[in-house]
């Protein structure tokens, strides 16, 4: 189950954020490690979608943060922010369902 649901057009492509902290002193740890954390991206049917993901980084010691673009329209996908504890090694993850829609209609 995702943690977070947002919609986007094709063209769009923006930052999202998620935050670790809670996690990480749950284990004792207080960062995340940079080189190990990793956002990757499925469509509905499972298949990789690598293209969906842009820049990924660290951007504070606990906070996660990968640029989403791109996608297919009427198309879901599943995006897995994994990050990894600093000095406990442990990994967690939270997931962020992305809808991209050119058209939203419906009633205000």
């Amino acid at each position: 189950m995702a943690q977070a649901i947002i919609y986007k057009r094709i063209g769009e492509s923006n930052p999202y954020q998620f935050n670790f902290a809670d996690l990480l002193s749950e284990a004792g740890d207080s960062a995340l490690n940079a080189s190990t954390s990793t956002v990757t991206a499925k469509d509905s049917s499972g298949v990789a979608a690598a293209s969906v993901v842009g820049t990924v980084s660290v951007v504070t010691s606990t906070i996660l943060q990968a640029v989403i673009q791109a996608g297919t329209d009427k198309e879901d996908y599943t995006i897995q922010f994994k990050g990894f504890g600093a000095t406990s090694g442990h990994d967690w993850i939270k997931v962020l369902e992305v809808r991209v829609r050119e058209l939203i209609s419906g009633n205000v």
